[in-house]
């Protein structure tokens, strides 16, 4: 028999997701790499603080059947490919009620597709402490729900937008 393992040991997981939004590129590009703009339409997620130079803060709340954890978000824009359409951003989640975190390293590209485009997201995340149950259930069977909200809610923003 193995030894337990830590309470805080460090968990990695790869996240590779795709969306359809039936609006185009350039409306979703414009949305994606607008933080502030951008997080009112992440589901349970508030925007707190621009701290200039493409770093934010915002709480989230996430809820996976009985499981919920709140967290403080730092956000901190890597890089922009404009030409391509692809962003990365480095963000670091601390549980509020001190029982763990995650950092991770999120790149997101906008590609048309068809009347639409696509969004391909890709996370490498690292989780620490009790919160990363929480976290890798969202990562398995609720993140479709939260997905197909945030896809509806894009796509909302931007048609508000263009009438």
């Amino acid at each position: 028999m193995g030894a337990p393992a830590a309470k805080n040991a460090q968990r990695a997981m790869v996240i590779d997701r795709a969306f359809h939004v039936s609006a185009p590129t350039a409306a979703v590009w414009a949305l994606l790499t607008d933080i502030p703009r951008l997080l009112p339409h992440v589901p349970g997620a508030q925007m707190l603080q621009t701290a200039g130079a493409g770093a934010h803060t915002a709480a989230v709340t996430l809820h996976a059947g009985k499981l919920q954890g709140t967290y403080t978000i730092s956000i901190a824009v890597e890089s922009v490919d404009e030409a391509n359409h692809t962003a990365a951003v480095r963000i670091s989640a601390d549980d509020v009620a001190g029982h763990g975190g995650m950092s991770a390293v999120v790149t997101a590209s906008v590609i048309p597709d068809g009347l639409g485009s696509r969004i391909a997201v890709h996370a490498d995340i690292e989780q620490s402490g009790a919160s990363a149950a929480l976290e890798q259930h969202l990562a398995g069977s609720a993140t479709p729900a939260a997905a197909n909200d945030f896809v509806a809610n894009i796509q909302r923003a931007i048609q508000s937008r263009a009438t």
